[in-house]
């Protein structure tokens, strides 16, 4: 009676599959941890507008492929106002100096 139910003999097919499915769940775990353990992290801490963005930009462009069309284009808008501002500052100094 065992014979007819038993899960050895009637789902042996599926249990080649689930075990072909774990065998490549471990392998990508394997793969992952292998790859995890070459990656270096680094936690910047530190005030508003201290530079933390800035460091981070920069060892992006240092040690990897540097940025993709996405982002150069959403640095844009940030480009052009750092630009009007510091127009701005040089302007309103040299109304200041020349009124002296």
């Amino acid at each position: 009676m065992g014979l007819l139910c038993s899960r050895q003999h009637r789902y042996n097919e599926a249990d080649t599959e689930e075990n072909a499915q774990a065998a490549e769940i471990e392998r990508r775990i394997e793969q992952e941890t292998k790859a995890e353990k070459h990656v270096q992290k680094l936690l910047l801490l530190g005030a508003g507008d201290s530079g933390k963005s800035t460091i981070f930009k920069q060892i992006k462009l240092l040690f990897q492929s540097g940025f993709d069309e996405a982002e150069l284009k959403s640095y844009i808008s940030v480009i052009h106002a750092n630009v009007y501002q510091t127009i701005k500052v040089l302007h309103d100094g040299s109304k200041r100096i020349g009124s002296k």
